[in-house]
């Protein structure tokens, strides 16, 4: 539930700023506030430690959250993050990008990365050396994406938000990473991190106190969404004998519909999915869906998952040391059998692909900012007009919300 996992991102993020805090006491460098991000799969947030207060605060984004949609999108003149990518996945589906945390470090032709494919309205091809891509349309042109240039956005994203709190530049940062990470998961982190102008101090894992868990470690927020969107279309096809799920449009607005119920099941014990005009003018709903039957149908799916392998008992160990690198030994219970393996680095970003990358990410920057000086040019235009002026050229007045 959203509610424990905000619980846990709490912790998860004390303990990261107090790792930040305890570097810079260590070093020799000017001290600046390290900031602490929680990247997810659907949302993630920042924060940082205050020792005048005891207390880790949550940054809030421009809207107000404390939490920011891990969405990317691009429009005909902008890229957006946060709740500004999340509002185009029902409108503008093929250019919003979601999940990208589970792009990140992975290879094109793995084959649950293949499954998740299939699964999303943005396009992914193949790029060198078995790279996945993300194709998305920018300025009238396809242009391709690599996963950690959209991971960057998200976390540059965050560190402005932080910037904004704080009111001063952000450099440093611990970020966390799940458990079961590759080291070239972990490694495109770092590199993400670098294009989003930031230190990357250190990456933790998120669940420190797990000892051993038991199911899927692939399962998130998104296969919840996918979980009940899949429902859904079966629902309306039970229902009205049409097939929705080749509509991407209605699939998106189903997704937006089934993370609000989501959300709400985390505080209530029911609730409702109502969307007008789904598909050919039909409008489709569900009533009195209830959190302890989504309870029991996740127990139901470990169970499963746990009834092929619960014959032998394993213990498994794993070990991340500061520079990244992952120790894992496995132990058979019944026989003390023991084995271990020691990864290193081998990240697939080089140092002059990252170089290519901060261009690519500086150019947008720079046809943004010519975009807005385009549009003040204009509205200054008007102010001349409307006055009948013609020896002044006066900014256009900044107006509050109404």
């Amino acid at each position: 539930m959203l509610h424990h996992r905000y619980y846990v991102v709490k912790k998860v993020l004390k303990a990261v700023a107090v790792i930040g805090t305890t570097y810079f006491k260590m070093s020799s460098r000017v001290a600046t506030t390290p900031i602490g991000i929680d990247l997810g799969t659907t949302y993630s947030c920042v924060a940082a430690w205050f020792d005048q207060h005891d207390r880790v605060e949550i940054f809030p984004n421009e809207q107000g959250y404390t939490i920011t949609p891990s969405c990317v999108a691009c429009t005909g003149k902008e890229v957006l993050v946060g709740d500004a990518a999340k509002y185009h996945i029902t409108r503008n589906h093929t250019n919003t990008v979601f999940d990208v945390k589970r792009i990140i470090g992975s290879r094109f032709s793995d084959i649950r990365l293949q499954k998740d494919i299939q699964s999303w309205p943005f396009k992914v091809t193949e790029g060198c050396s078995d790279k996945p891509m993300i194709v998305l349309e920018h300025m009238g042109a396809n242009k391709e994406f690599s996963p950690e240039e959209i991971s960057s956005m998200i976390l540059k994203n965050l560190k402005e938000a932080a910037e904004a709190y704080l009111g001063t530049t952000v450099r440093d940062a611990v970020i966390t990473v799940p458990a079961y990470f590759s080291d070239k998961q972990r490694q495109a982190t770092k590199d993400a991190g670098t294009l989003a102008g930031l230190n990357v101090m250190r990456l933790i894992r998120w669940d420190i106190s797990v000892k051993a868990v038991g199911g899927d470690t692939h399962l998130g927020g998104e296969d919840f969404d996918k979980a009940m969107i899949d429902h859904c279309v079966q629902e309306f096809k039970k229902r009205q004998k049409k097939d929705i799920s080749k509509n991407a449009r209605s699939i998106g607005r189903l997704k937006v519909a089934c993370e609000k119920a989501k959300r709400e099941l985390s505080s209530t014990f029911e609730a409702s999915i109502d969307i007008d005009c789904l598909y050919d003018g039909i409008d489709f709903s569900m009533k009195s869906i209830k959190a302890d039957e989504a309870v029991a149908y996740g127990a139901t799916v470990l169970a499963a998952n746990l009834s092929g392998s619960g014959k032998e008992g394993m213990k498994v160990c794993f070990s991340i040391d500061a520079n990244g690198i992952l120790d894992v030994s496995a132990e058979l219970i019944s026989t003390g059998n023991r084995r271990s393996i020691v990864i290193v680095g081998s990240g697939n970003v080089s140092k002059d692909d990252i170089e290519k990358m901060l261009k690519k990410a500086k150019l947008f920057l720079a046809i943004k900012l010519f975009m807005t000086v385009a549009t003040l040019s204009v509205k200054s235009v008007l102010v001349i007009l409307s006055t009948g002026s013609s020896c002044k050229i006066r900014k256009p007045i900044k107006r509050g919300p109404n």
